[in-house]
């Protein structure tokens, strides 16, 4: 049986953890696969899907080198930079994948970020990414090209469905967003946006599901601006899908995103999805399942716009369940891994 370890650098449960998870629970049956990461909320997840965790608590090639000597993996799979690179210059004799879940706007610059990375790329036997756009005409795809697979993320339908439930989140909100409260994700343009719709449409309510070293910078400004009964911020939830379902829009204001995970779980809900233009999400969002928007403004009118016509929400919202259709096809990670074995 291939016994393959999951390493991420994370502790938290976001995207790329959610795919980790994914992977593992589907190749369960052929393949032997561990969770490496430090103890934090994952942990319950893991319990709760019955996977093996290995605790390490800070990633670094002898830790790295420590976990290989100890279980004896044939693949280490890295699921983001930091993690990736360190596994590069371990001294560890399995195959090494790195696998990006993010699109960043260093990689496009030259900078020492994207020369590490470029460096470590040799050491690599599969570079994975969830996006095709992720290092569109960067130098690792001009090198690295013959090494980078599309395994663009999926979705479970049924088990997105039966989270959300039949009844709904004790509150209803007209906006959401969900997300880490980070600067890549700017959640601060998604509050002056919702300020902005509430200064006119007093009654709208929204909503912040996440966490992160913004959260304090959030609370302070919605306090200090009035809008505290318009504005609930949230924190971490193990299951978004209550409150998802519950929420007529979701809105994205990333800076940047590898795939847009959470745009393709609330179109499995009949959410719309109101985003930025980066990542994966110019391809997610078509114009019929929601609308992309470049400036402030842009996400003002649209989402005012949408809000004010119910013909026209009930029209994307249709379109929405349609297109996330699109993600329910799994990638094949079972005969990925035998094939990378094998060569």
């Amino acid at each position: 049986m291939i016994r393959v370890i999951h390493l991420l650098s994370s502790s938290g449960l976001s995207g790329a953890e959610k795919i980790a998870i994914s992977i593992i629970n589907s190749s369960s049956r052929e393949i032997e696969s561990f969770y490496a990461s430090a103890n934090g909320d994952i942990n319950n997840h893991l319990d709760y899907a019955g996977i093996d965790h290995i605790e390490i608590n800070e990633i670094t090639p002898y830790t790295i080198l420590k976990m290989f000597k100890e279980y004896k993996p044939d693949i280490i799979h890295a699921h983001d930079f930091r993690s990736s690179i360190k596994l590069a210059f371990t001294p560890c004799k399995c195959k090494k994948i790195s696998h990006i879940h993010q699109n960043p706007p260093w990689i496009e610059g030259a900078n020492f970020k994207i020369f590490f990375y470029f460096l470590s790329s040799f050491f690599y036997h599969k570079i994975y990414t969830v996006s095709d756009k992720i290092f569109d005409g960067s130098i690792i795809d001009k090198y690295y090209h013959y090494k980078i697979i599309n395994a663009p993320n999926h979705i479970d339908e049924n088990e997105i469905i039966n989270l959300a439930g039949d009844e709904l989140f004790h509150k209803e909100y007209d906006l959401l967003f969900v997300g880490r409260l980070c600067k890549e994700k700017d959640p601060m343009k998604f509050i002056k946006i919702a300020e902005k719709i509430i200064g006119d449409q007093s009654h709208i309510k929204a909503a912040i599901v996440g966490d992160g070293d913004l959260r304090d910078k959030c609370i302070d400004y919605i306090k200090n601006n009035d809008l505290s009964s318009n504005i609930d911020v949230l924190g971490y939830l193990a299951n978004p899908y209550t409150i998802m379902k519950s929420s007529r829009i979701l809105v994205i204001t990333s800076k940047w995103e590898g795939f847009g995970l959470a745009a393709v779980e609330a179109l499995c809900l009949g959410i719309p999805v109101v985003a930025s233009p980066v990542g994966g999400l110019i391809n997610i969002i078509s114009g019929e399942n929601g609308i992309l928007c470049l400036t402030e403004y842009d996400y003002y009118s649209s989402l005012m716009s949408i809000l004010s016509d119910e013909n026209y929400y009930d029209e994307l919202s249709y379109n929405a369940k349609k297109s996330a259709k699109a993600y329910t096809v799994e990638f094949d990670w079972l005969n990925e891994y035998k094939s990378l074995i094998e060569n």
